[in-house]
Parts: C-alpha cells; structure tokens; sequence
C-alpha cells in the first residue's frame, strides 16, 4: 500500500508521534527503535514494531514491544494537524519534515517530478510571507519595465518603417527621432526599405 512508506518514514523519523497517538506521551523514545518485519512462516508484513534497543537490557525486559498496523481513512484536516501543532526551529528535524512532506507529495502526484514537487514544495512554504510579496512585487515591477522597454521599441521600429515609407533619409529620421543613424539603417535593412 503506497501509505505505508509514507507512515514507516513518519513514525522511524518521529516515534514520539506514536506514542502521543497511543496515549504515552512521556515514553522514553530513546530506548526504542522502530523497524519493518515480516512474518516469514505465514507472508505478513507489519508496518512497523517498535522494538526496544538491547543497549539497556534492564530497560528492554520491562517495556512493551508495540507493533504498528495503519489503518486510513479519509481526513482532510489530517496534514492539517500534522504539521500545524508547533512552529520547528531545529533545522535538522525542518528538514525531516520537508522530505515527509515530500514523501506525501509524491505519493499524492505520481505523474509529478521530483523537481516539480520540489519546486511547488519551496513556493507553497513562502507564499504568504513578507519575502515572497516583495519578491512578486518585485517581478511585477520587472515585467512591467521590460514590456514598457518592448513597447517602446516596436512602436518606435513602426515609426521608423513609417517616415522611411513617406520617402524622408536614414539621417532626417534619426534626427526627428533622436536616435543613432545606425539604429535607423539596421530598420531600413530589416523592413528591406
């Protein structure tokens, strides 16, 4: 089931959400590792046991072994809070987080590249910031710039082609438009004027 993988990476990069979810909140995570193992004898594979680690025997003989099955259902609030309960400020664990999310995307838009969901994955994370409002203002303001330069230009190729049209030389365009002489011969050239 295409889940599994999404909630094996889940619980082995944050066992303490398992323990929230079965109510143990304060179980020491640290004296657990979490695993996928099957059943060899009769072909079952568990999503996951968490085992406790043979580092500290004394610890491994008076707590449980918990074996994880997944069972889903539609939540659409479920990502919600997931990942919504608190802000992180540890880059190591952002960073996990991330390539859950990642994990999610890709199983939720197969058809989607890894740099597609990359790419939808940094400017889902900025929108809304102050960063990302400048920066579109930003781009606006250069695309406007550059489109008011383009304009400028084609209307003034159209002039050119226009007086040339009308029978006046390169040199008296040039001079009642104020530009270069070489400027007007290369639009001469191109309109074949």
């Amino acid at each position: 089931m295409k889940t599994d993988t999404i909630f094996y990476k889940l619980f082995q990069e944050f066992p303490n959400i398992f323990f929230e979810l079965i109510g143990k909140p304060e179980t020491n995570i640290n004296s657990y590792e979490f695993k996928s193992q099957e059943i060899k004898e009769i072909g079952f594979r568990l999503d996951g046991i968490f085992l406790t680690l043979d580092s500290t025997p004394e610890i491994s003989i008076n707590e449980p072994i918990y074996f994880v099955e997944v069972q889903c259902y539609k939540d659409k609030r479920f990502y919600d809070r997931l990942f919504s309960r608190e802000e992180v400020k540890d880059t190591a664990i952002q960073k996990k987080i991330l390539e859950l999310i990642e994990a999610i995307l890709v199983n939720k838009f197969p058809n989607l590249s890894r740099e597609e969901i990359k790419a939808m994955l940094s400017m889902e994370l900025i929108k809304g910031t102050r960063v990302y409002e400048e920066l579109k203002e930003e781009a606006k303001q250069e695309v406007k710039q550059e489109l008011k330069e383009e304009l400028k230009e084609e209307v003034t190729r159209e002039m050119i082609a226009k007086l040339l049209q009308r029978g006046m030389s390169v040199q008296e365009v040039a001079e009642i438009l104020e530009l270069d002489v070489e400027i007007i011969r290369n639009v001469a050239e191109e309109q074949d004027l």
